[in-house]
């Protein structure tokens, strides 16, 4: 189960994102790379033909954040639904001319999707140096008013956390994660740590491992919630594999994304895992810096 950690308080860097993607170690996935004409910088799906993405930026700066909301069904249709989540973020980055409010006035088909909370925005600072706005989309909000939320707003300095349920019922490692970021960010700001040693601590934080392993596959499900970090552990309890599901299950990607003041994007991914099996740990860290382009005119 997927954790991903923003905040906006950090005084050089005005967004600063970090996250943990939990999957099957087997389920086939492009690591992130510029695509559709180097235009988007992410990972994305190779699972299902949509190959949808769970995060990614484009080279205007617009972003978006998918973490899947877990369902209390086993009702396929209704876990996976008939159209892949991950289209949304793709939808998004490619429209890069198309206006936020615009943008989500044409949203259709989400009840479609499985359930899912989606952070977005245009990522830039104004003169003063302050974020511009982002929201969130949560197809399974409890209250129709809610399907759209500002969770950043001009001038706001705060951290915000995102995981598998609603946004305004956050799970423990949500809770923790935040507190932890929050942690990071004031030692930075008062040791003046360099860009390095802050991605560093960053990565720890995404590492944070207090998950507990049971005998019951079921808890162990269960226990996700718990811990920012989750290790790979063998899923015994699925009787079918296929090139979703196989035999481990854990953390196997952590990005972290930094918006520095001259508005310069710093993407850092690091993979865990080159197969399925526990024992395959083999991180690989990638890095991607760029500055933002301005929409032609």
């Amino acid at each position: 189960m997927c954790i991903s950690i923003a905040s906006t308080k950090h005084p050089e860097y005005p967004f600063i994102l970090i996250s943990n993607r939990d999957e099957y170690l087997v389920r086939p996935t492009a690591l992130a790379h510029w695509h559709h004409a180097n235009s988007i910088l992410s990972p994305y799906d190779l699972a299902r033909a949509e190959q949808g993405t769970w995060i990614g930026i484009n080279k205007f700066g617009r972003l978006a954040l998918l973490v899947n909301y877990r369902e209390n069904t086993k009702n396929l249709e209704k876990l996976f639904g008939t159209v892949s989540r991950g289209l949304i973020t793709m939808d998004f980055l490619e429209n890069a001319e198309v206006g936020v409010g615009e943008w989500e006035s044409k949203l259709i088909g989400l009840d479609q999707m499985g359930g899912f909370s989606m952070l977005y925005g245009d990522l830039g600072v104004d003169e003063s140096g302050n974020l511009e706005p982002m929201s969130l989309i949560n197809n399974r909000a409890e209250d129709p008013s809610e399907l759209t939320l500002k969770v950043f707003q001009k001038g706001d300095e705060l951290t915000i956390g995102l995981s598998n349920s609603l946004y305004n019922q956050p799970w423990p490692k949500v809770i923790l994660g935040k507190e932890l970021l929050n942690g990071v960010i004031r030692r930075s700001t008062e040791g003046n740590w360099s860009e390095d040693k802050l991605v560093e601590e960053l990565f720890e934080v995404l590492s944070h491992d207090t998950y507990v392993l049971t005998t019951d596959d079921a808890q162990n499900f269960n226990n996700l919630r718990e811990s920012i970090y989750i290790p790979a552990f063998a899923t015994n309890y699925i009787p079918q594999r296929n090139k979703c599901i196989g035999n481990y299950y854990g953390t196997r990607t952590q990005t972290i994304i930094l918006l520095d003041r001259t508005g310069t994007i710093h993407y850092v991914e690091r993979n865990l895992f080159s197969e399925d099996n526990s024992k395959a740990y083999d991180p690989t860290i990638q890095r991607f810096s760029y500055s933002i382009q301005p929409h032609e005119a």
